[in-house]
């Protein structure tokens, strides 16, 4: 099985072409699949799942309210599925919580992030493919769609903005 790679460039007359990456032999065993691929399949578990708890409920109702465990635990496995090795939930407290992040660059470069509840936002590491001039060291082993296979990571803190990050969102989002 090849595995392509779209190299398509928008120009007026250039037919769309794919190349052959990297072909599988028959024994190879597939690579893992990327984070778009998990979340389809979450969410595809997660329709059935709906899907199966209703049809449950229905056969349920038309045999004057009385609904089959055996329907309902086929429902259970499948909404497992759904949550496999997904990011747990965490309990939210009526605390301050991150509602806006931004990401401060100048020059090409990442000067800051910054968010309107710096305590409570998410980690932020900035991945930059540009590895021209950085020190070997500081390189990682992030595969790129052309294939090459290092950029540099910086693990950014995030910052209580100066700036009213509300109306810079309702400016970008015009």
């Amino acid at each position: 099985m090849p595995l392509l790679f779209d190299d398509y460039e928008e120009t007026g007359d250039s037919p769309l072409e794919f190349t052959v990456e990297h072909e599988m032999s028959d024994e190879a065993s597939w690579p893992n699949p990327d984070a778009s691929v998990l979340a389809i399949r979450r969410r595809d578990a997660g329709v059935h799942a709906a899907r199966l708890l209703v049809e449950a409920y229905r056969r349920g109702e038309q045999r004057d309210g009385s609904v089959e465990w055996d329907e309902l635990d086929q429902a259970y496995e499948t909404a497992l599925r759904a949550v496999e090795d997904a990011v747990p939930l965490e309990p939210r407290d009526a605390g301050p919580r991150c509602r806006r992040l931004a990401i401060v660059v100048e020059g090409g470069i990442v000067q800051s992030v910054i968010s309107d509840c710096a305590e409570t936002a998410p980690a932020v590491v900035v991945v930059d493919y540009d590895v021209d001039g950085v020190d070997p060291d500081r390189l990682c082993p992030i595969v790129q769609s052309d294939g090459q296979e290092a950029a540099a990571v910086t693990v950014r803190d995030v910052e209580p903005a100066a700036i009213d990050l509300d109306a810079v969102f309702a400016i970008a989002s015009l």
